[in-house]
């Protein structure tokens, strides 16, 4: 008989082999610690459920604008071809987005793709850390330009072709609603969580350029020369202190120098 672990080991990959539809012969100890095949169905029917729960609750607007029917269709071919790496069921779906953007439906589901990634950010935030805030008032008043700013993992950005805060507010509003997609304009994003829930903030071209400096680790100078570029009355340090005040950032700290 072999090990506690081994055998979990084993029936591990014999049912992410199973849900992904390939072929897996599980060994003999295997076979007779489940009894019968059924036994693995148990497991697999189980796994599949897991899974496609998880994608529901990471992405309910996308489920309610194309229907349970699509929704369904889609989780499982995504389950199939893209089984957890993590074992955290809530971490499960960050591939979801493109994958949605790769089916042939999605000519004429275009914004999908950009929703969705809407929701995971906004489902990343909802389980990532929220730590105390760092004070902007530590930074040196004549240096400031020279320090950088880090995103805390429950901050994410979007920008999108669509106005996929609407349609997502949209999903979420009451039956007999109607939306025009034609009628609306691109919209970009700044996801974050508060003390008591997730919140998504329509960023003007001028904050988006402001705040995406920080994901690619700019200086502040640079990132208030990036938004002045789309609005010369940009106020930054009103932005600073609005992001320090929702604890949007790491610890501030100098940008390295250059040798």
């Amino acid at each position: 008989m072999p090990s506690l672990s081994k055998l979990q080991t084993t029936l591990a990959i014999a049912i992410r082999a199973a849900a992904a539809r390939e072929t897996f012969e599980p060994s003999a100890e295997l076979w007779d610690v489940l009894d019968r095949p059924s036994r693995l169905a148990v497991h697999v029917n189980h796994f599949r459920a897991s899974l496609t729960d998880a994608l529901r609750g990471a992405y309910p607007a996308v489920a309610k604008l194309v229907g349970d029917g699509f929704f369904s269709y889609a989780t499982a071919q995504f389950v199939a071809r893209h089984p957890p790496q993590l074992p955290f069921v809530a971490e499960y779906g960050e591939a979801f987005p493109a994958f949605l953007e790769a089916l042939p439906q999605h000519e004429r589901l275009a914004y999908l793709g950009d929703l969705a990634r809407l929701e995971w950010a906004m489902h990343r935030a909802s389980i990532a850390p929220r730590p105390d805030a760092p004070d902007i008032a530590d930074l040196p008043p004549n240096g400031w330009a020279e320090w950088r700013l880090q995103f805390e993992p429950h901050v994410g950005l979007i920008a999108s072709d669509w106005p996929v805060v609407s349609l997502w507010r949209f999903a979420r509003s009451e039956p007999g609603d109607s939306f025009d997609l034609a009628r609306r304009d691109a919209e970009r994003a700044l996801v974050f969580r508060d003390e008591s829930d997730v919140r998504c903030r329509i960023l003007s071209p001028a904050a988006f350029a402001f705040f995406a400096a920080f994901g690619t680790a700019r200086s502040l100078g640079a990132a208030n020369a990036a938004a002045i570029g789309f609005d010369a009355d940009f106020d930054a340090l009103s932005e600073l202190r609005w992001a320090t005040t929702m604890r949007l950032f790491a610890p501030i700290h100098p940008v390295a120098e250059r040798t």
